[in-house]
């Protein structure tokens, strides 16, 4: 057992961060009050110093690019599942604040709700041109419209209508070719 220093509790050793600096071989505050210490001191400091902390930390990362990228793959595959389905959630997030800002979750053409039929539609025209000069596809495309600031020249469509303008209704919708 040991007493913090600057919180004055006394807590066992797994509470004190591992130091050579002091006798019995741990530091003198705790891990709590140091993390309380931390966030308030570290945003000033990271200012001060961005480019030499930057800069040491482009360093380190070449210095250890093999372990580095071994690290992450090695994370990877023990937490696969939770990140894949973490990732699946920021893109249903993204992507259902994109249908809000273009009309909400429902196609313009057809009415369809679902969203797992659902797609952004560039109303002039030009879509795959213009993701191929982006370079970027699905969820990626959803947001660089949010980073844009929702730019205008966008509707929701299902992918039956989408497709249907593109390749049997010359920009028009088969839906409206019926009416």
């Amino acid at each position: 057992m040991k007493i913090c220093s600057r919180c004055k509790q006394t807590k066992p050793f797994s509470e004190f961060y591992p130091s050579p600096r002091y006798k019995d071989g741990y530091a003198s505050w705790c891990r709590v009050c140091h993390a309380e210490r931390r966030r308030l001191t570290y945003p000033a400091y990271y200012k001060a110093n961005k480019e030499r902390m930057q800069a040491k930390s482009r360093r380190n990362h070449e210095a250890n690019r093999e372990r580095d990228r071994a690290n992450r793959k090695r994370w990877y595959e023990e937490h696969r599942k939770e990140y894949l389905a973490r990732m699946k959630e920021r893109a249903v997030a993204v992507k259902a604040e994109v249908f809000a800002v273009y009309g909400g979750a429902v196609c313009a053409c057809c009415g369809e709700k679902n969203m797992g039929f659902l797609s952004i539609d560039h109303i002039a025209g030009g879509g795959n041109k213009h993701r191929k000069a982006l370079k970027i596809a699905g969820v990626e495309f959803y947001r660089w419209l949010k980073r844009n600031g929702f730019p205008p020249g966008y509707q929701v469509l299902c992918y039956n209508c989408n497709l249907g303008r593109e390749h049997w209704g010359r920009g028009i919708c088969p839906h409206q070719i019926e009416q």
